[in-house]
């Protein structure tokens, strides 16, 4: 494995502090784990890009065990819970991923991380540009659960 940036050495030593391990590998997404108390982030890309996708995890840490009930309320969606009903859910993901990128740029400014801002935003851009595509598909199920039923078109 490669040498690690001071910067993310810094950041691991923070997520272990709140009682989570992260675990580094090459392939894969960057995934938090509430249930597990892990981060898993994949360092084959720049250190700028680990930086960015990193602070994005810790953003979901911070909101997922914050002592503030505002924060917590606005992450109660999750990748696990319920999609019921399907659009609001989605809605609700989308707000906490946005959420998690603010957190996570946030918590660079408290370790005194320095970030390449462009690279940090193009990265949040992208991602948040996928998170809107996925959230904005129609949704498959009614809000009682029932499955939508395709219309035929009659020309």
């Amino acid at each position: 494995m490669r040498k690690l940036d001071p910067r993310i050495e810094r950041i691991a030593e923070w997520v272990t502090g709140k009682g989570f391990s992260v675990r580094f590998r090459t392939a894969g997404g960057n995934l938090f784990f509430l249930n597990q108390r892990q981060i898993v982030i994949n360092i084959r890309r720049s250190t700028n890009h680990i930086l960015a996708m990193f602070l994005h995890e810790c953003g979901h840490l911070i909101g997922a065990t914050s002592a503030s009930r505002r924060t917590l309320r606005r992450f109660r969606y999750g990748w696990g819970s319920t999609p019921t009903p399907d659009s609001i859910w989605r809605m609700g993901i989308l707000s906490e991923e946005m959420e998690a990128w603010h957190l996570g740029h946030e918590l660079a400014g408290k370790l005194k991380i320095e970030l390449d801002e462009p690279s940090f935003e193009r990265a949040k851009s992208r991602c948040l540009e996928s998170y809107v595509r996925w959230a904005s598909k129609k949704p498959l199920h009614t809000p009682a659960g029932l499955p939508i039923k395709k219309r035929s078109r009659k020309w």
